[in-house]
């Protein structure tokens, strides 16, 4: 099944295409394919964004002068249609500029800011993420205007609001109002598993920066993802027909309202693809056929002055009681997709056991891992599994070293977590 929209192209393809109706009830894995279609718009549409810089007293040394040079860098690639808002926090926030057009006088205006920045004090993540994104949603736009927020850090949040879920539910509110939250997480001493959140819920991404020389070549990316950006705010939603439950979406955060299942999956950039697994639970099945609910998926067409965009897809698959049949049926790139998603997950649960000092326990999910996925690949030979494969490898490398160094047990649970976080996305 699939639709396009001329800017944006949604397929869905069943892990297999006949359902057993003698196994019910039974889980159903789905690929949910987003391809941004064509090219980028010859001019790009203006950027709304807002940098909000760490400077507590942790980020002196590399760090500071990293980022600043990197915000420097950042004026560069803006244009005089472009608006910033710079923002720092330690024990307070401060705003330097506040949406400023990016003309030489502003981009001036911008480089004096930032090279007075020193580091001190503590670190009001929560106070910093929450003013920018108040100046962003409260801001008047043209639709077809690109709203985004980069939020760094290289600490714990001690001052002001802490909790996981207040900042996640605020950088949700923030992509329902039109505005993602990308957040980059820089040295080995910050909360990733808040900073994946914020990012998750915002429709943005999550960067781990490992040292301050890397800091410049991903604000890079994260910028060129941005300007090469075809469709912005989209969102999936699940319907399910009756006797059909969303058992699992993984790798992004879900809401349920209204008996609706509803996912943020942010922006996609011109012949950019995300691959969601979707897993259902079918309960009852009769006939030859058996639907399984619509999926609707809205966004933001910024190739045509922000103009809103919708697309439903009904889903139904036959059934069948026949075992060749069923085996044939089987699109087995929905199977690596899963084996891969599935071996994400694992390598997360690793990481959190090495955090809570359970080696042993993180070699064992590694180990049980490693063994399905060269089961797969020996199954269903692809590269995917076989980059998985060499990932896990090394993952287990490196519980290894984490046993007797805390440094490097730090950089295993960050390189862990983002590689399992990329992986899903």
């Amino acid at each position: 099944l699939s639709r396009s929209t001329g800017v944006l192209a949604l397929e869905v393809v069943p892990q297999f295409e006949r359902v057993d109706v003698r196994k019910l009830p039974q889980d159903l894995n789905l690929l949910v394919r987003l391809r941004g279609e064509g090219t980028a718009a010859q001019e790009r549409p203006p950027l709304d964004l807002a940098v909000v810089l760490d400077r507590s007293g942790s980020m002196s040394g590399d760090k500071i002068l990293a980022v600043k040079q990197a915000a420097l860098d950042l004026l560069k690639e803006l244009k005089p249609m472009d608006r910033l808002t710079l923002i720092s926090y330690s024990d307070d926030v401060t705003v330097h500029v506040e949406r400023l057009t990016m003309d030489g006088a502003g981009a001036d205006t911008v480089r004096a800011q930032v090279l007075p920045i020193q580091p001190d004090g503590g670190t009001a993540l929560g106070p910093g993420l929450i003013r920018g994104v108040e100046l962003l949603t409260q801001a008047k736009r043209p639709e077809r205007e690109l709203a985004h927020l980069m939020l760094f850090s290289d600490g714990q949040a001690n001052i002001g609001e802490q909790s996981p879920e207040a900042l996640g539910m605020r950088a949700a509110e923030s992509f329902k109002r039109g505005t993602s939250v990308s957040t980059l997480g820089v040295g080995l001493d910050y909360n990733e598993d808040l900073m994946t959140r914020i990012a998750d819920q915002g429709g943005g991404r999550y960067h781990f920066i490992k040292s301050a020389d890397e800091v410049a070549r991903v604000l890079a990316d994260e910028l060129a993802g941005l300007v090469s950006t075809a469709a912005s705010g989209i969102q999936l939603e699940l319907r399910p027909a009756p006797g059909v439950t969303v058992a699992r979406v993984f790798g992004y955060p879900v809401r349920s309202e209204q008996g609706a299942t509803r996912v943020a999956i942010g922006s996609i950039a011109a012949n950019q693809v995300r691959e969601v697994v979707v897993r259902l639970n079918l309960s009852a099945a009769a006939g030859e056929e058996v639907a399984l609910g619509v999926l609707g998926m809205s966004f933001v067409d910024l190739t045509h002055d922000g103009k809103p965009g919708q697309v439903e897809l009904a889903l139904a698959l036959k059934t069948s009681r026949d075992d060749a049949e069923i085996r044939r049926s089987e699109r087995t790139e929905v199977t690596v997709r899963l084996a891969e998603v599935e071996s994400a997950e694992q390598l997360q649960l690793a990481a959190k056991a090495v955090e809570s000092g359970n080696y042993d326990g993180a070699q064992q999910v590694l180990g049980a891992s490693l063994k399905a996925l060269q089961a797969q690949q020996s199954a269903t030979p692809s590269p995917k599994l076989k980059q998985q494969i060499d990932d896990l490898q090394a993952a287990s490398a490196g519980v290894d070293r984490a046993r007797t160094n805390l440094e490097e047990e730090k950089i295993f649970k960050k390189s862990a977590k983002a590689k399992a976080y990329s992986t899903m996305k």
